[in-house]
């Protein structure tokens, strides 16, 4: 369906869903994905990737619907 289609989006996939907890809170919970973190990962694992930075800001808007939607009991 959605899956990654080059090398390059597998990694980048990858290094996504290791650094789900990556976030920066309040003390409203959860604002954001620390990108340096995030972008840490991905050099370390070999994936620092203009795709992976592209892609992050979409990647945190989403997770942090999906927190906000699971939080509301709508999971």
């Amino acid at each position: 369906m959605n899956a990654p289609r080059t090398r390059e989006g597998a990694l980048a996939w990858d290094v996504i869903q290791g650094c789900r907890r990556q976030l920066r809170t309040s003390l409203n919970g959860p604002v954001g994905l620390d990108f340096g973190a995030v972008m840490a990962v991905a050099a370390a694992r070999g994936c620092a990737s203009a795709l992976l930075a592209e892609a992050l800001p979409d990647v945190e808007l989403h997770l942090l619907l999906s927190i906000r939607e699971a939080a509301e009991g709508g999971e």
